[in-house]
């Protein structure tokens, strides 16, 4: 978290404009992490920026687990 709340203040602004998202996958669903782990991460993050340095509300929509998602389901549909 970010001590002067830049973060915060960003969707703040954007708040209103037409949306961006990008939902992340799970982490790591595939195996041990590598350097592939990395650079897929710092590409979905150049990607979401870059959205909202063009001006669209885009927020970080990070993924769930991958043996969880069934779980969560069943638990919401009954």
């Amino acid at each position: 978290m970010d001590a002067e709340g830049l973060y915060a203040k960003l969707r703040e602004t954007r708040a209103g404009r037409d949306r961006w998202i990008l939902h992340d996958g799970p982490p790591y669903a595939n195996g041990h992490i590598h350097m592939g782990h990395a650079l897929n991460k710092i590409l979905k993050d150049m990607v979401v920026k870059s959205r909202s340095m063009f001006g669209y509300d885009a927020a970080y929509v990070p993924g769930w687990t991958a043996t969880a998602f069934p779980s969560s389901i069943r638990l919401t549909a009954s």
